[in-house]
C-alpha cells in the first residue's frame, strides 16, 4: 500500500509540473497586418497598422473621429506624419509610435524566447502573442502605453 501512495505521488508531480513547462516560439514580426487599438495615457485610437519590418510600417487611424485619416509612416527611422492634407516629415519622437519603434528594435526577434502561457517579459514591457507567433498585445507599464493586435494577418 504504500508503495502504491509514493507511485501515485510522483506521479501527481510530474503532472502538475509538465502542465507548467514554458514553451519556445519565435515571434511573427515582419510582413503582417492587423487591426490595433492603442491607449496611452487617457487617450485611445483604433485603426490598422501594415508592418513589413520595424524600419518599414504604415499606422492609420480609424477613430476616434476628430483624427480618422490621421496617417504615420515609418521608413528607415524616419516618422512622417499625414492628416488632412498637411504634412509632418522627419519626426521621431512621436510619443506612442517612438516607445513602440524603440522597443521592437531593441528584442533581437529572430531569436527564440520562452513564453508562459503567452507571455514574454521584458524590462520596460510584456508582450502577449498567440499560439502561431502573432504579437496580441505589446504592454509599457512605465509609459502607461498599452497596443493590441487583431485579426493579424500575413502579407507577402
Amino acid at each position: 500500500m504504500r508503495a502504491k501512495q509514493i507511485f501515485l505521488f510522483f506521479i501527481s508531480v510530474i503532472l502538475l509540473t509538465s502542465c507548467s513547462v514554458k514553451k519556445t516560439i519565435v515571434p511573427v514580426t515582419s510582413n503582417f497586418t492587423a487591426d490595433i487599438r492603442i491607449e496611452y495615457e487617457d487617450f485611445q485610437c483604433e485603426g490598422n497598422i501594415e508592418f513589413i519590418n520595424v524600419s518599414d510600417f504604415t499606422v492609420n487611424i480609424t477613430s476616434p473621429e476628430t483624427i480618422n485619416g490621421l496617417k504615420i509612416d515609418v521608413n528607415a527611422d524616419k516618422i512622417d506624419v499625414e492628416y488632412k492634407g498637411l504634412n509632418c516629415t522627419n519626426l521621431y519622437d512621436f510619443s506612442a509610435i517612438s516607445i513602440f519603434l524603440n522597443t521592437i528594435k531593441s528584442i533581437d526577434f529572430t531569436s527564440k524566447f520562452e513564453y508562459d502561457n503567452g507571455k514574454i517579459e521584458f524590462d520596460d514591457c510584456e508582450i502577449y502573442i498567440d499560439e502561431n507567433g502573432f504579437i496580441k498585445s505589446i504592454e509599457f507599464d512605465e509609459e502607461d502605453l498599452k497596443i493590441f493586435f487583431s485579426s493579424q494577418r500575413s502579407i507577402n
